[in-house]
């Protein structure tokens, strides 16, 4: 399963690399009780394949795929970080400046952004969440931009992207 996945993120069409992260994160979720720490340490080296999906932002396909894709990624990253980060944290600590620069840097013009800060806040606060002390150091970087985006929640054009923003935003 494992080999098929990572093989399918290196997929030239954004639609079959969102459709095996979603796979595995359903996968992740289902059966993250009886992994072993071998199957652990695989699924988290799928983490900078993962990562790929988040640098992607091509112009040969529309906004919206590039946010789709990158929601989907940031879903896994919250996944593995929040089930197997306490067993195995370096490669969620390797993630953890880009999702923060994704929360620092993301334009906030379209809902398809919103979504995509709001995605990056929710891996943010599970990474923090069972990385603790680890995460420290990042603190004054991205929490006065996670407050001032819960300010500016008001004034986005676009309600499902405000909305879903605030609740993460809080959550995180």
């Amino acid at each position: 399963f494992l080999a098929a996945t990572s093989a399918l993120l290196q997929h030239d069409d954004p639609k079959v690399q969102r459709r095996a992260l979603s796979l595995l994160n359903a996968r992740i979720t289902r059966d993250k009780e009886v992994c072993s720490p071998a199957d652990i340490a695989l699924l988290m080296d799928l983490i900078p394949e993962i990562e790929e999906n988040l640098l992607q932002d091509s112009d040969e396909f529309s906004a919206e795929e590039n946010s789709l894709n990158s929601q989907v990624a940031l879903w896994a990253i919250e996944i593995l970080a929040r089930n197997f980060a306490s067993v195995q944290s370096d490669p969620v600590l390797q993630i953890l400046p880009r999702v923060v620069d994704i929360v620092m840097t993301r334009p906030m013009d379209t809902a398809w952004d919103a979504n995509v800060v709001a995605s990056a806040s929710l891996a943010l606060a599970s990474i923090c969440s069972e990385l603790g002390l680890r995460t420290l150091s990042l603190f004054p970087k991205y929490f006065p931009r996670l407050l001032t985006l819960l300010e500016q929640c008001h004034t986005l054009k676009a309600v499902t992207g405000r909305d879903l923003l605030r609740v993460s935003l809080v959550t995180a």
